[in-house]
């Protein structure tokens, strides 16, 4: 068993920061279909994936949910795609293992979609597949073995674009619902690489369960460097505090600043009829 601790305290002023300066808007379904899931990590990591990463923020939601389960876009937006992974290294600078076997983290097989009402993105990461309607940009190599995702750091200043400026060679505009991928445990890799493609799962299983890792962010104006991430629940705090459909009665209500759009008095999933095939 692996004892929680606090989260360091620098964090907290930063979450103060954004709750301060960042508008409430709800503008996010929940971005797979209405069925039961699991939030495995919320915006800090459980000790236990703190001591496969050796890091304690997370900054992201991990919804645990079946191999090949529909993602969708939590909200219209222009989408891309590409692929992002990377070797962990201890300080020694000697690559990280796990039972012995070397660690790489990163997106995978990731969809971005770049939301112009509210100038946010949205990650859909780890992914087993990518809509074939999404431009997907190939990632490039690392001297290290990893690979970096191009077209990802396009500038939150694209609301004052013309649509025309955005190439419908490097991005695609989706509906709020429309499929982009399915789940699936890319990036994540524990002694075998994943790109560009998977040797058999169950000959070679990942040491993390297969998941959808959703971000929202800004990007700074430029740079495309990401700024004000922000947790969709507004809670802030580890898995086991966020709601899912296995403990609804009882959670922690969702803070004021919370993402979603709201049914019920939970996140809304977006309809059936708004989906549509890969």
């Amino acid at each position: 068993m692996f004892k929680e601790s606090p989260p360091p305290e620098r964090y907290f002023p930063y979450i103060d920061k954004v709750r301060r300066i960042l508008p409430a808007k709800r503008y996010l379904t929940m971005p797979f279909p209405e069925q039961p899931f699991g939030v495995t990590e919320g915006w800090f990591y459980s000790a236990e994936e703190n001591r496969i990463h050796g890091m304690n923020g997370h900054v992201a939601t991990d919804f645990e949910l079946p191999f090949g389960t529909e993602v969708l876009a939590a909200a219209p937006g222009w989408a891309m795609a590409s692929y992002m992974r990377k070797p962990l290294f201890g300080r020694d600078g000697l690559p990280l293992t796990y039972e012995g076997k070397p660690i790489t983290t990163g997106y995978g097989y990731f969809v971005q979609v770049y939301h112009p009402e509210t100038r946010r993105f949205t990650i859909y990461a780890h992914l087993n597949e990518i809509s074939r309607e999404i431009p997907y940009s190939l990632p490039y190599r690392l001297e290290d073995g990893g690979f970096e995702p191009s077209n990802l750091k396009i500038s939150s200043l694209l609301p004052f674009m013309v649509p025309l400026l955005i190439s419908p060679k490097r991005f695609r505009w989706v509906e709020r619902g429309e499929m982009v991928g399915r789940v699936g445990d890319s990036g994540n890799c524990w002694g075998f690489d994943d790109f560009p493609a998977r040797p058999d799962r169950r000959k070679y299983p990942s040491w993390d369960e297969t998941h959808l890792h959703l971000e929202e962010i800004a990007r700074f104006p430029g740079t495309g460097r990401k700024i004000l991430p922000r947790d969709p629940y507004d809670i802030y705090g580890r898995g086991d505090e966020y709601p899912d459909s296995f403990k609804v009665e009882g959670v922690r209500d969702l803070g004021p600043k919370a993402s979603w759009l709201l049914e019920n008095g939970l996140p809304k999933f977006a309809g059936a009829s708004q989906r549509s095939p890969l």
